[in-house]
């Protein structure tokens, strides 16, 4: 457990945060949930199956995409982001069974009408414990991405350790925060990472959590090089950092350790 409040900006050589630019989420497209189930409810026969999902709601709503691509931007409360239930999952040929696949649908509360609206989805690995066990030869066998990020998890534990003499009970590397295209752009990525904290019931203040900003397109591949990438990056990492992430040494990781004050 971390009895002290370590930050990015004031831990061991790490950088400062107060100079990164805005933030972009890339999202896919795609018409609001309540309008899907709104026509639903129209028809002249009656839905002869039960009630969708949280997961098959937004399996629709995706669907949903392919044939709308007009975008209206909806405003979100941060406070109304929500988080059902987070799927665990064995990944890779980790040999160890240190690191789990994780995957959580993210919503939008609408309070005065009872709904839940698909926005996005949230997507990476998890150590449960601490160990002295290298997490980068673990990831080494389930991807190039989870083996970078584990690679750095394991830098900053070691350096939190001897600098700061704290021990993450668990690590959370994100793989990827996807937000549809409506509701991008209300800074919601740290609500996302602690309602994930809250619902695996995991200390934030115990929990490492790493990532690396890449701006994606619709499909989820990288965005090309170029202008537009590279504003969208410095949007990016700005919220993060809004969120409480520090940049990692030189490299292209981000990480965190206690939740934004």
């Amino acid at each position: 457990m971390c009895g002290n409040r370590i930050t990015p900006s004031k831990a061991f050589g790490f950088s400062s945060v107060a100079d990164v630019g805005r933030s972009i989420l890339l999202v896919s497209m795609g018409p609001s949930l309540p309008g899907v189930v709104q026509r639903a409810a129209e028809r002249s026969q009656p839905d002869p199956h039960p009630a969708l999902s949280t997961r098959n709601r937004c399996r629709a709503f995706r669907r949903s995409q392919a044939h709308d691509r007009r975008v209206t931007r909806i405003k979100v409360d941060p406070e109304t982001v929500w988080i059902e239930s987070v799927s665990i999952d064995r990944v890779g040929d980790d040999q160890k069974d240190l690191l789990r696949g994780l995957h959580a649908d993210v919503m939008v509360r609408d309070v005065d009408a009872g709904e839940l609206t698909c926005v996005g989805t949230v997507s990476g690995l998890i150590a449960f414990e601490s160990t002295e066990v290298l997490l980068a030869t673990c990831a080494d066998a389930i991807s190039a991405d989870a083996l970078n990020l584990a690679h750095a998890a394991d830098e900053i534990r070691r350096n939190l350790d001897i600098y700061a003499e704290v021990t993450p009970d668990a690590v959370l590397l994100i793989d990827e925060i996807r937000i549809h295209e409506q509701w991008r752009g209300s800074r919601i990525a740290g609500h996302i990472i602690t309602q994930v904290l809250q619902v695996l019931r995991l200390d934030p203040e115990a929990t490492l959590v790493v990532l690396e900003p890449e701006p994606q397109i619709e499909a989820g591949r990288p965005m090309p090089r170029g202008q537009q990438r590279t504003a969208a990056l410095v949007s990016l990492r700005e919220t993060y950092a809004d969120a409480g992430f520090g940049k990692w040494r030189r490299g292209p990781v981000w990480w965190r350790l206690v939740p934004a004050a």
